[in-house]
């Protein structure tokens, strides 16, 4: 009753008190004869100025006419914003807001792709509308700011799991690599938590969409991406379709405030930010309040969600979402096409003598005759017997195809098998071509080139003696060729960065035993983005990123000089 007749006494209002869910501060939904309220007691901690701001930023915005609601401030009898309530020995600062109408966000899963492209719409209007805001705490030391989020290396300790230390280990040294291009993006006043327990919505004419934003305590002069990837991050948790998800809300927010190529470019990234900072806030949280259901509200979905991003080829996830944004899926991949078309025909033949154009059409597809409905438990040996005997019934010593064929036989770890729960889908569409020729057969440079890279990666499943090639056409256009399932010792002639001719032998084909467990073949792959530093390229990738992969990954069989129908 102490709180009740508080309220009476400061506002002049009678009613009914519910307690609300919270972080640090107290809700409480006020209920009476002129409907309803929230009044809100904040934390000792709470620095006044940041209420201060709060107050500030909801009449700002009282006056932008948003087509969905914010809370308005109510005033007590006195004409105050900020009332002192003594709470048995401490005196806290509360204040009175107004009730938003709708169903919160969080009580409408599974969130849908829709209602995600709404919240993109609806944060960058809000951001527009803050544009001109000004308040000395939007710069100020916070934790939660994408823009201040170095702490996370030294909270590693905090998760004991290894393979979960290795996951923000592995986010927080991309985002260390990244923090200058981020540093350089523009910058804005940003909402900067737009979680599902801070949205509304309602149905509208094309099914749910935004209808009310609430908890202005983040609000924070930053990133401007960041905005768009910490609201996408919390409406991925437990989707069926995060991806879907992220890419819908990334795409309406551009089209309302074009972002830059790097700030697309950051996003998935920053998304996995948020992500490890939500895990590491309440790891650290819960040793101090292991009973508070408050910490394990976000942090075991983005776990789930951490774990369904780790190991995602970020070439790929940046094609895919600049896909949805209405852009190529690299800036260069259109000229290399191009270029790719225009040779067709005129690159050195990568195996001499041989007549591709004759070659057994291997197909290695669902549903295809050979049996590839393997490799079961591992072990590749009875496809490779499989291949070796189709050959051989069809009179043929040479086999190719294989390119964008959703295949059976990628299965385990290596291609995004289950080895956690909420591990990747996994990696069925072929990247390049597979040329099927007998073990020991050379091979040789389809065109001039730098020697960007070559190793073993001898991993099951993995390329076994490699090769990466670098050209450079024209001016400002640069691609990679990779070559797959080599003899490593075939390479050992080969020195990084040196020059090789068109007609140059690289190496030559590995045995089953060298080439990481698969039949003798090459793999023939072209790559429109510089490889990443980490591990080879994927040779496959699953079905959502196979649009952006055509473009990133296109079809090789210019570089045999074949027609692409000659490897699909």
């Amino acid at each position: 009753m102490q709180l009740e007749n508080f309220l009476k006494d400061t506002y002049g209002l009678s009613g009914r008190l519910t307690r609300l869910g919270g972080d640090l501060d107290q809700n409480y939904l006020f209920e009476g004869d002129f409907g309803k309220s929230i009044f809100k007691l904040m934390h000792p901690s709470f620095d006044i100025g940041v209420i201060e701001m709060q107050v500030a930023a909801l009449k700002h915005l009282e006056n932008k006419m948003l087509p969905f609601e914010t809370p308005k401030v109510l005033p007590s009898l006195a004409g105050d914003t900020l009332v002192r309530y003594n709470d048995q020995d401490r005196q806290l600062t509360g204040w009175m807001i107004t009730h938003l109408g709708g169903t919160l966000l969080a009580k409408a899963k599974p969130f849908s792709p829709a209602v995600t492209a709404s919240l993109g719409t609806c944060l960058s209007q809000l951001d527009d509308a803050l544009s001109d805001f000004t308040h000395p705490s939007l710069k100020r030391s916070f934790h939660w700011d994408i823009l201040q989020a170095h702490w996370l290396d030294d909270k590693l300790s905090l998760h004991t799991d290894p393979h979960q230390r290795a996951i923000i280990q592995d986010v927080a040294a991309d985002y260390h690599r990244q923090y200058p291009r981020l540093k350089a993006c523009p910058r804005t006043v940003t909402h900067h938590d737009a979680n599902d327990m801070n949205l509304f919505v309602k149905d509208g004419v094309c099914g749910q969409e935004i209808s009310g934003v609430i908890d202005f305590g983040d609000l924070i002069y930053s990133a401007r991406i960041g905005e768009v990837a910490i609201a996408a991050a919390y409406t991925s948790m437990d989707s069926e379709t995060p991806l879907e998800n992220a890419a819908a809300l990334l795409s309406s927010y551009h089209k309302s405030t074009p972002l830059t190529d790097t700030e697309i470019e950051l996003f998935f990234s920053l998304m996995r930010v948020r992500l490890a900072v939500t895990v590491t806030n309440s790891a650290e949280r819960v040793l101090t309040e292991p009973n508070d259901p408050y910490l394990k509200l976000h942090s075991a979905p983005a776990w789930r969600l951490l774990e369904r991003f780790h190991g995602i080829d970020m070439t790929l996830i940046t094609g895919y979402f600049r896909q949805a944004c209405g852009l190529p899926a690299s800036a260069t991949c259109d000229a290399v096409r191009e270029f790719l078309s225009r040779k067709n025909g005129d690159f050195s033949p990568i195996f001499k003598g041989v007549s591709l154009k004759s070659a057994y059409k291997l197909n290695l597809s669902v549903g295809a005759e050979i049996p590839t409905n393997g490799p079961v438990k591992g072990d590749s040996k009875a496809l490779a017997s499989a291949i070796a005997a189709a050959l051989e019934a069809s009179g043929h010593t040479l086999a190719i195809g294989g390119y964008g064929e959703e295949r059976p036989i990628y299965t385990g770890e290596a291609f995004g098998g289950a080895s956690v729960a909420q591990s990747p889908p996994h990696r069925t569409h072929h990247l390049g071509v597979d040329i099927t020729v007998p073990a020991g057969t050379p091979i040789f440079a389809p065109l001039d080139g730098v020697i960007w890279a070559f190793g073993d990666a001898s991993g099951q499943f993995d390329y076994g003696g490699f090769l990466i090639l670098e050209h450079k056409p024209k001016k400002g256009v640069s691609f990679y060729s990779l070559y797959g399932h080599l003899s490593p010792a075939s390479l050992v002639h080969l020195h990084d960065k040196s020059n090789v001719s068109a007609g140059y032998k690289l190496g030559n084909i590995g045995k089953y035993s060298e080439n990481g467990g698969w039949w003798p073949h090459l793999h023939l792959q072209i790559l429109t983005q510089e490889p990443s530093l980490k591990g080879t390229p994927p040779g496959a990738c699953e079905k959502l990123l196979f649009p952006p992969a055509k473009s990133l990954y296109p079809n090789p069989a210019p570089l045999l000089n074949l027609p692409d129908s000659a490897t699909n």
